[in-house]
């Protein structure tokens, strides 16, 4: 925010109008909402029910990732050769 308030003393200026003073208080707290919204949302978690679906979005390679089996929950995961 203070580097927000540091540039309003070249608000207006010749290339910015007035407008601008208020769209960027305007995004720059969207922006930190959407950091605080994201920040406490539920990432999620894979289970044996639905790793199938993970895996299907993402499907290995085989050239820098490897498909491998957890040895502890035998959920099928991406190993680095």
């Amino acid at each position: 925010f203070i580097i927000v308030q540091s540039s309003f003393k070249y608000i207006p200026g010749y290339y910015v109008s007035v407008l601008h003073r208020y769209l960027s208080i305007v995004v720059v707290s969207i922006g930190a909402i959407l950091f605080v919204l994201t920040s406490f949302s539920d990432p999620g978690t894979v289970t044996s029910e639905n790793v199938s679906q993970y895996v299907s979005a993402y499907p290995f390679d085989n050239i820098i990732y490897v498909e491998k089996e957890c040895s502890t929950c035998r959920i099928t995961r991406y190993a680095i050769f």
